[in-house]
């Protein structure tokens, strides 16, 4: 049944329709439910590993790596429609001991996250990551570039694409999986190079570049990775899709873009005298896929972002 068509008998019926979000308090989380509340037929539920509440919306504590935990939470749980997976443990580093030791913690959430799907026979859409990919040499990327994960978490992620492939094809549940590559957006306060250099720009502390600045990656910013998830609700597709934002830039325009975003930032730009273990990434990826098939189409730019993040920046710190 076409979502058009359960909207229909949801007002026939005076019913909504129930979804789950899962890892509902992280970052990802808390915009989606913010925006999935906001639809006329929506019930949104969320679980995550702390609970909480976002907005008006109460968040169960729901540990998803504990099987026995989730199945006594389901017996109280209606009868969802969708899934979206975005529970993991994200590490701060990719090469630490702690993000070794998640590997299977994060494939035990993601097999349970699964289970629910299974047993409601709802549709799965999986937040995955473009860091599947590795460090792949190929400009752009598609989704037939081989992923080559060079670490735990990117690893488990790819492992839990595999794994919606299984159910998929054993037992007919829709999965969707959205390899999405760097977001950034407002109260997003992982010690990213793009959250680094804007703190470091609106303190008026100097941007250092590695190397020769001529990285480069691609950033999406949140209410575009909003966009994409409420699209892959909405199309139902079975597949991958790269969410990018289509425009790549290197360290360097990304450091001069944020100084000019800055207003009266006395920041000026130099250069480490190490170089960047990373100086030959090129991350550019294709999303002609997610365009033509979900309808996806990046709406933010990097300056727009950025200025949105600034004045989060700033309201936060004008609280302290």
């Amino acid at each position: 049944m076409v979502v058009a068509e359960l909207y229909r008998w949801g007002r026939f019926l005076n019913k909504k329709i129930s979804i789950l979000v899962t890892g509902a308090t992280g970052f990802l989380g808390k915009h989606l439910i913010q925006f999935l509340k906001e639809q006329p037929g929506i019930c949104v539920f969320g679980i995550s590993k702390k609970g909480g509440v976002v907005g008006d919306v109460s968040v169960q504590s729901v540990d998803l790596s504990v099987g026995q935990e989730v199945s006594s939470w389901q017996k109280e749980t209606p009868v969802f429609d969708t899934v979206f997976h975005l529970a993991a443990i994200v590490p701060t580093s990719f090469y630490s001991e702690d993000t070794e030791r998640s590997f299977f913690t994060n494939l035990h959430v993601t097999q349970n996250a699964l289970s629910i799907a299974i047993s409601n026979q709802a549709s799965f859409i999986y937040a995955s990551s473009c860091s599947v990919y590795g460090t792949s040499e190929a400009i752009p990327i598609t989704e037939n570039t081989l992923p080559r994960p060079d670490n735990a978490y990117s690893l488990a992620k790819y492992v839990g694409e595999l794994m919606c492939g299984v159910v998929n094809a054993r037992r007919g549940i829709r999965t969707t999986i959205l390899r999405i590559n760097a977001p950034y957006g407002p109260f997003y306060t992982a010690p990213t190079v793009l959250n680094i250099f804007l703190r470091a720009a609106l303190e008026s502390r100097d941007i250092t570049l590695l190397g020769s600045g001529e990285r480069t990656q691609d950033f999406t910013y949140i209410g575009d990775v909003v966009q994409a998830l409420w699209l892959a609700f909405r199309k139902r597709e079975t597949g991958i899709y790269n969410i990018a934002s289509g425009q790549p830039v290197t360290m360097r325009e990304l450091a001069e873009t944020i100084l000019d975003v800055v207003p009266r930032t006395r920041s000026k730009i130099r250069y480490a005298e190490r170089p960047d273990t990373q100086e030959g990434y090129r991350g550019v990826f294709a999303i002609e896929r997610a365009r033509c098939e979900l309808g996806y189409e990046p709406r933010t730019s990097l300056r727009e972002g950025l200025r949105a993040c600034l004045a989060a920046m700033r309201d936060k710190k004008s609280e302290a």
